[in-house]
């Protein structure tokens, strides 16, 4: 069985385990397909856990979280004459931790998955290049009056993500799939 935020990314899972390979190997394929097709609910730019149990009852416990780069410090993101937080905390590269999770998901399949790595990012890979109809999570996360001030401020992410010619340059409207 396999349950995403997303429709796609449940339905690249249920092929990986239809074909014959294993959770872990399902499980990157839901990472990367999510990460196209509701980023908010998955990312590539963060990290994670993740437990594996085996059908010998071994278990393997990884910790994947992000981490702060070696030059980050406790009040990088206080503004010293107002002691506020800074708008470097979340938008910019300075926002970013250092990402874990493809890394923590290469482990994880090193250690316990069959299928080629290449192929378990096809199915994201497929529908970033040829697009997908939005769900319903993605069209309400990117009408949101934040998303849409924060991603109208750069140019790709405003072209990307609201540059809708179809809906007069607004975020996309869900599009749901019988």
């Amino acid at each position: 069985m396999v349950v995403a935020r997303e429709t796609h990314a449940t339905d690249a899972g249920e092929a990986v385990l239809e074909s014959g390979e294993n959770a872990i190997d399902a499980v990157v394929a839901v990472a990367f397909t999510v990460a196209v097709t509701h980023p908010s609910a998955g990312n590539l730019d963060g990290g994670g856990f993740i437990l594996i149990r085996s059908a010998g009852g071994n278990s393997t416990f990884i910790d994947f979280r992000e981490r702060a780069p070696g030059s980050a410090s406790r009040d990088m993101y206080i503004d010293p004459a107002t002691g506020k937080a800074t708008e470097d905390s979340f938008i910019g590269y300075v926002a970013s931790g250092i990402p874990g999770i493809v890394r923590g998901f290469e482990y994880a399949h090193d250690k316990c998955g069959r299928e080629p790595w290449k192929e378990l990012g096809d199915p994201a890979v497929r529908l970033a290049r040829d697009g997908f109809p939005v769900s319903s999570g993605l069209s309400q996360s990117l009408h949101s009056a934040n998303t849409c001030e924060r991603l109208s401020r750069f140019p790709d992410s405003k072209r990307i993500f609201l540059g809708n010619p179809l809906n007069n340059g607004a975020p996309c409207e869900p599009a749901f799939i019988a």
